[in-house]
């Protein structure tokens, strides 16, 4: 992993996923909360959008962070000593379609 600053001041960390992609997790200008992206640094472009990176809120890394974690620990998603990961699905969903 390296750890950057871009030119504009904010935090990246570069890295490569087990296809060695060139990826990162870099802070977001977004004016109106706090956010990341995350994923793929290069792939299909629509506008000023990257499609192959994650465009994050802290609420929305708040309700991945659990799912994650048990992944960590099991290799799973979801498991039964990881039943409150249901309810984060739960949430996620009634929040926005275009959830998990």
């Amino acid at each position: 992993m390296k750890k950057i600053t871009t030119s504009r001041g904010f935090k990246r960390i570069e890295f490569k996923d087990s296809y060695d992609t060139d990826c990162s997790l870099q802070e977001s200008s977004l004016a109106t909360e706090d956010a990341i992206w995350f994923g793929c640094n290069h792939g299909t472009h629509v506008g000023a959008k990257c499609l192959a990176r994650m465009h994050l809120t802290r609420e929305q890394v708040s309700h991945l962070i659990p799912l994650l974690q048990c992944f960590v620990e099991t290799g799973r998603l979801l498991t039964a000593a990881f039943e409150d990961e249901e309810d984060v699905l739960r949430k996620w969903g009634e929040k926005d379609d275009q959830s998990l």
